[in-house]
């Protein structure tokens, strides 16, 4: 569900393309988990590699404003808001799930 919610530049958008690549929040969120890469692909468990995933978003959260993961409700680019994260109608993806996909 969405309410009008204006990224910041600590939230990660969802998504492919330009508005997604060149977000503040992406390039923050991609150097994160540069950081924790070597150490990822060293572990061999699941709980290993959960706790890890945790970390990042611990940082993530840890912000200010605490960074979101945020998904396009239109889902699709369009001409309404093309390349830009102005315009969309974003809403907070909750599900870890789908933030680990």
């Amino acid at each position: 569900m969405s309410s009008n919610i204006i990224p910041t530049e600590n939230d990660i958008l969802m998504g492919r393309g330009a508005r997604t690549r060149d977000h503040k929040g992406n390039k923050r969120f991609q150097s994160i988990v540069r950081q924790y890469r070597e150490s990822y692909a060293a572990t061999r468990t699941y709980k290993q590699k959960d706790a890890i995933a945790n970390e990042v978003l611990a940082r993530l959260r840890e912000s200010d404003p605490p960074g979101r993961f945020l998904t396009d409700d239109n889902s699709s680019k369009d001409t309404q808001h093309g390349d830009s994260a102005e315009g969309a109608a974003w809403s907070v993806v909750v599900d870890k799930k789908k933030i680990m996909e």
